[in-house]
């Protein structure tokens, strides 16, 4: 499904192959730069890059590295080559921090909640596209809740196994409890 849907736009395989090493890589950098030597595992690691070397073959993407290190060199490469300021560039990153800011916060903290999107970017990544520098305040705000995100998320018990079609189950039963007839002419 996920390759009719990808076919209506022109994307070529080393964009598809950027996204899927952005999606498999991010915990990774995450952990490192956030982390050290507390966070995923190298075991955890593979599972994460398995799992999406996997998703990334059932799409047709071509040439996945072997290994989640050869992949993030990749990436990085990818990055340095291919990634550049652009004024479409700004406009779309500030976008979808002003989004991520109202997602998450009230209207008095979302300038605070655009710096600490900016703060997760890579420093390099960010440099090189021309994005705002966060704040120190901003920078060590996202330390502090990335380091409580992964910790709370190792003490927490794992939430109960949900899928996406759970959603609409919840949807026909709300709809279901309104609808007191099923047939169109009423119950017979």
């Amino acid at each position: 499904h996920l390759v009719r849907v990808h076919a209506n736009f022109p994307i070529v395989n080393d964009m598809s192959l950027y996204t899927l090493s952005t999606l498999c890589c991010l915990p990774q950098r995450f952990s490192e730069r956030y982390l050290g030597r507390h966070g995923i595992t190298a075991k955890e690691n593979q599972a994460q890059f398995r799992f999406w070397q996997m998703v990334g073959g059932l799409m047709q993407i071509k040439g996945i590295p072997d290994a989640p290190d050869a992949l993030l060199d990749w990436m990085l490469a990818f990055e340095r080559a291919e990634m550049r300021p652009s004024e479409e560039c700004t406009c779309i990153v500030k976008a979808l921090a002003d989004e991520w800011a109202s997602y998450w916060l009230p209207r008095a903290l979302q300038p605070l909640g655009r710096g600490v999107f900016y703060s997760l970017i890579d420093p390099e990544l960010r440099e090189r596209l021309q994005l705002p520098r966060p704040s120190l305040f901003s920078r060590v705000l996202t330390r502090v809740a990335v380091k409580v995100f992964f910790h709370g998320k190792r003490l927490l018990p794992d939430p109960e196994e949900r899928h996406f079609s759970d959603y609409f189950r919840a949807a026909n039963r709300k709809r279901s409890r309104t609808n007191f007839t099923s047939h169109p002419e009423g119950s017979r």
